[in-house]
């Protein structure tokens, strides 16, 4: 068995983009209150590595008197925060990142739920309801393992992770090489050419400029933030050019050459 991701925008209403910031600021509380523990742990020496699962017990334990306001939130939002907790404190330990660091809000809002349903271009969230997908007809229906849903140049986005069985596919002994250029963006060893988009480096020119206006401005002032959302929207405009550029080679791949190895 593998897993197989895919990622596209919502189209909540305002009353679900309220429970969306509700439920990234609970993650947010969950993942920062669990590291403050880790924390006083750690410096005490005792170096001790409690689990996701008891980390969760504890974080129930106190939702009737000190977080009663968790209550009306699904439990996979705080138990999947500690589980991201958990991974990346097991890294720290084996010395494959550093100290884990709290999160700050604002700062890549997400959260994770199980327990989810895909059907006619909706999504099911525990606790939440159906929310549309800006998207038809793209995500799988059934019900995926899981699904992350975080906030990018302000819009909502959901990845799902579904579970699909490994299918052995027949090639031809043909193998076609891809040569990534300057001039073009792509060469195939059969000669076809894909060029680089024009509207790609317009937008490039524009982060450039953008980049320097904000080198100049004041820390903290008003301008400043301003540039700083108008440098998200042009990185995130960027991002989705270069993956439906990105999509259209490898569907041009797929449906003309689906017998030979890249």
């Amino acid at each position: 068995m593998i897993y197989k991701s895919f990622k596209t925008e919502l189209n909540p209403n305002n009353k679900q983009k309220t429970l969306f910031k509700q439920y990234a600021g609970t993650a947010r509380f969950a993942y920062n209150w669990a590291l403050n523990l880790l924390k006083e742990d750690y410096e005490s020496e005792k170096k001790l590595k409690p689990s996701a699962i008891t980390l969760h017990k504890i974080l129930v334990s106190k939702k009737n008197d000190e977080f009663k306001w968790m209550k009306d939130i699904s439990k996979w939002c705080p138990q999947n925060a500690l589980r991201n907790l958990e991974s990346a404190y097991n890294k720290f330990f084996k010395k494959q990142s550093k100290f884990p660091k709290n999160k700050k809000k604002g700062e890549k809002d997400s959260f994770t739920l199980d327990e989810i349903v895909v059907k006619d271009n909706k999504i099911k969230l525990p606790k939440i309801g159906w929310v549309k997908l800006k998207e038809h007809d793209y995500i799988l229906n059934g019900n995926p393992k899981s699904a992350t849903i975080s906030l990018k140049a302000g819009k909502w986005f959901v990845a799902l992770k579904y579970e699909t069985e490994i299918q052995q596919k027949e090639y031809e002994n043909t193998i076609i090489g891809v040569d990534l250029g300057v001039k073009s963006l792509a060469v195939t060893s059969d000669g076809e050419t894909f060029e680089s988009s024009k509207k790609l480096k317009q937008k490039e020119q524009k982060l450039k400029r953008l980049q320097r206006k904000l080198s100049r401005q004041k820390k903290g002032s008003n301008s400043r933030n301003k540039t700083k959302e108008k440098l998200s929207k042009v990185h995130f405009g960027i991002s989705n050019h270069r993956k439906d550029t990105l999509h259209k080679i490898t569907s041009f791949f797929v449906k003309t050459k689906p017998n030979k190895r890249i």
